[in-house]
């Protein structure tokens, strides 16, 4: 019995090795691409021509992140010069989290305890669908919220409240695709599919996403929804209308759905209060 028991501890030691030894390997890959916001865009089409599982959709389930990865881009928040640090460093721990969940699948590394965003990459790897795919890129993103809140009181309120915006709408997409939207329903799974092209359209109106940073007057005014446009129009009607009126509900399901609970905290009054949680 004693045999068997030493055989088991060596193993769950070798794997406890080879998942360090994989995230040495994800920490030299991000390194390597940190300071060049093309060179992480491209990363991120190569993984998705690999692991997108597209069927003829050029990116498949990265389709969503491709999207807004380039209007990132060009808003320049991933190039070191600009200082936004908060978007520079959420951004490279997203792709650091999706690497090492690849290099685990990659090595079939069965090991216990996984940090929960890359659990969250290994099981979208091994079941690829919408549902996992939100829970594998909101886990990440959720994980970056809470991991650079300090970063994120350098920015001015207004950057702020954008920040918080920019999360609104993603997790009401996971609340669509899991068809627990009263206003949707079922539809929901349809418009919010990371495959098709909804979130392309929405990068492109920039009343709803602005491409100056830091933000100028008439982003301000965009980003509050103070305007006559059709843009504004359309930002007025996704964020106070749809969204904000049921922020807590959201937050709430999407923290019991991904077992993240210092989600909840993100809620003060309905009104998302981060970074000060």
């Amino acid at each position: 019995m004693s045999y068997f028991l030493n055989v088991s501890m060596k193993s769950t030691e070798q794997q406890l090795s080879d998942y360090q030894s994989l995230s040495i390997k994800a920490e030299a890959y991000i390194n390597s691409i940190k300071n060049s916001p093309q060179e992480r865009l491209e990363s991120r089409k190569e993984y998705y021509v690999k692991y997108g599982f597209a069927d003829g959709n050029q990116y498949g389930f990265g389709n969503s992140e491709i999207d807004f990865l380039e209007w990132e881009v060009e808003r320049g928040v991933l190039a070191e010069e600009y200082h936004a640090r908060w978007w520079y460093n959420v951004n490279l721990k997203f792709i650091y989290y999706s690497v090492l969940g690849s290099y685990v699948f990659e090595e079939k590394l069965e090991c216990k305890d996984l940090p929960q965003p890359v659990q969250r990459w290994v099981d979208y790897l091994s079941n690829p669908c919408s549902s996992t795919w939100y829970k594998a890129h909101n886990t990440s993103i959720i994980h970056g919220y809470i991991e650079y809140k300090e970063l994120a009181k350098e920015e001015s309120w207004i950057e702020q409240y954008f920040i918080n915006e920019v999360l609104d709408r993603l997790l009401y997409a996971e609340v669509m695709v899991e068809g627990k939207t009263e206003l949707f329903g079922p539809l929901g799974k349809i418009l919010a599919n990371p495959r098709l092209p909804a979130v392309d359209i929405l990068v492109k109106i920039k009343d709803l996403y602005p491409e100056n940073y830091p933000l100028k007057f008439r982003d301000m005014l965009n980003v509050l929804d103070i305007g006559f446009d059709i843009g504004t129009l359309i930002s007025y009607i996704l964020d106070k209308v749809i969204i904000k009126r049921h922020l807590k509900k959201i937050y709430f399901y999407i923290s019991e759905l991904l077992e993240i609970p210092e989600l909840e905290n993100f809620i003060v009054d309905n009104k998302v209060n981060y970074p000060q949680i």
